[in-house]
């Protein structure tokens, strides 16, 4: 866990740096007004799928994601085994923040998945018809949503069976996707705040 968290920092910084190089906002940033925008990122505006333009547009995909982010954080930041085991991995004291019922622990976790096959079929149905763009360009898009995929599943395996194949697998592959989240697809959140805050300071907002 602490290899894929140094590993995802380095390369961060690598995707990071390359995209402000090449990136247009990369010119002219100095001499500006105040830090306006940076605050709106950090609050509303931060949420690429908050805006009611982009749920007229796509009115289920807005509805997917959504629901998708919002069970994700939650099994991710309190479900007390994912809490027990980051403690443990930053040598933290353990203190869970959420105890719930399993049954609602299962329903978000099927609800994730839910969400995350919904919107690969749409993307591949997307690509074979040419209505979508931004979806499935590269064989590495596909192995990002397999594994967006399995995540979840393996982990919802290992929580009720005995066996631990299922617990090792969702760590294994938790572990590698941490580690090269730069340059999945899913990096484009943070590097879209970066060029927002950066645009707005230029503009002096």
């Amino acid at each position: 866990m602490r290899l894929s968290l140094l590993t995802f920092i380095a390369l961060s910084i690598l995707r990071i740096g390359k995209f402000l190089s090449t990136n247009k906002y990369s010119k002219g940033v100095r001499g500006l007004g105040g830090p306006k925008q940076i605050i709106s990122e950090l609050t509303i505006r931060g949420i690429p799928f908050i805006h009611s333009r982009f749920f007229r547009m796509a009115p289920a995909v807005y509805t997917l994601l959504v629901m998708y982010h919002v069970t994700f954080f939650a099994i991710l930041f309190f479900y007390p085994a994912h809490v027990s085991f980051i403690c443990r991995a930053l040598g933290l004291s353990y203190t869970s923040p959420l105890q719930l019922s399993p049954v609602i622990w299962d329903i978000l976790t099927i609800a994730n998945m839910v969400c995350i096959v919904a919107i690969t079929l749409r993307g591949i149905i997307g690509k074979i018809r040419k209505t979508v763009v931004g979806y499935f360009k590269t064989p590495f898009d596909f192995l990002n949503y397999a594994i967006l995929i399995l995540i979840p599943l393996t982990g919802y395996m290992a929580a009720h069976n005995a066996s631990e194949i299922f617990l090792n697998i969702h760590i294994v592959l938790s572990c590698i996707y941490i580690a090269f989240l730069p340059y999945t697809p899913v990096f484009h959140a943070i590097l879209g705040f970066i060029a927002r805050a950066i645009k707005g300071w230029r503009l002096g907002w």
